[in-house]
């Protein structure tokens, strides 16, 4: 069978050929493929490296010919990268959903990189060459830049995972990424409001803002509360003659499953949590204004218990206070 070229994706460039030998049908009708990946040595002519494939081809075919190639299951091919990436996924059934679509988007990548190689044949230089290739000109796809080194810590911690499960697995004696050393990475600084802008902020939250994010931004700086935990909240949770909320629940969002209710991050993260006097009167502003509605739109009304909802009732996208937010800054001309 004829080679398939394998190209890098964010340089476009030449990296190897996925060798192919046709074995015969499977039981079910299939072809059944042996493969292996041979790396092109960057420093080759052209001429050289046509011809050292057509030698590797040959050196393959006579292998599994004389039956030795070691086959990762009777019968089959070697499992490659972008096969144990699929049965990684279908089988990691404790990952929330929003982790779950962070790996989906990055493995994405590494798949196109490095999915047709066989998982046994990866090298800890095929791994460096794709971490480099992340801070080159381009590998951001919104923006054209380089990415961050946060993010290529992140897939370095995204593979290194991958790869000890496919030792635990045991589709590998060994990882590659036990060679490869973790990405150091500058955290930039936070930049804090100073008093005299947390306090104009506050005054500005307390005089303009409606009761809905008045009170969604009162519990977050009051309690510490996260975003995704203040849209969890339902009014079941919360004691207005005691001044308390318990958290117990978070509201996510995700391509795939919309906006959903999750579990907290961490069991410490269910909680009770005392609220001031104004973030309780915002809270009961806001309930008359829930209540209303409710009346208004009748059998259309949505039957949730959240505190933080559409004109509707319909759960509140998690993002949404992020927007309302950046233009409320530009409104009243408040710092970022």
């Amino acid at each position: 069978m004829k080679p398939r070229p394998i190209f890098s994706r964010s340089t476009g460039d030449l990296i190897g050929y996925q060798l192919r030998v046709y074995l015969g049908d499977k039981p079910d009708g299939t072809k059944n493929i042996a493969a292996r990946t041979w790396r092109v040595d960057p420093s080759m002519a052209r001429s050289k490296i046509l011809k050292e494939l057509a030698k590797q081809q040959l050196v393959f075919e006579e292998t599994m010919r004389l039956g030795l190639e070691e086959i990762t299951e009777p019968g089959e091919a070697p499992m490659n990268l972008r096969e144990f990436v699929r049965l990684y996924l279908d089988s990691s059934y404790n990952l929330k959903q929003k982790t779950k679509d962070t790996y989906e988007s990055k493995l994405k990548r590494v798949e196109s990189a490095l999915g047709d190689f066989a998982l046994k044949s990866i090298e800890p230089t095929d791994i460096l060459a794709f971490l480099n290739s992340l801070r080159e000109e381009g590998a951001n796809q919104r923006n054209g830049k380089p990415l961050s080194m946060k993010s290529v810590r992140e897939y370095y911690v995204l593979l290194k995972g991958l790869f000890k499960t496919a030792v635990g697995w045991k589709k590998l004696d060994e990882s590659p990424m036990d060679a490869i050393k973790i990405p150091k990475t500058k955290y930039s600084k936070v930049k804090a409001l100073t008093e005299a802008e947390a306090t104009a902020f506050y005054n500005a939250l307390m005089e303009y803002a409606p009761a809905k994010y008045r009170a969604y931004f009162l519990l977050c700086l009051q309690t510490g509360t996260r975003r995704a935990e203040a849209g969890g909240l339902r009014w079941s949770k919360v004691d207005l003659n005691r001044n308390l909320i318990r958290i117990e629940s978070t509201m996510q969002y995700s391509p795939k499953a919309g906006i959903y209710e999750e579990t907290p991050k961490t069991d410490s993260s269910v909680r009770n949590l005392r609220i001031t006097d104004t973030a309780a009167d915002a809270l009961r502003e806001l309930e008359k204004e829930n209540n209303a509605a409710k009346e208004a739109f009748s059998s259309e009304w949505n039957r949730e218990d959240l505190v933080f909802i559409t004109v509707d009732g319909t759960p509140m996208h998690p993002n949404t206070p992020y927007t309302w937010l950046k233009r409320f800054q530009k409104k009243h001309g408040l710092a970022d």
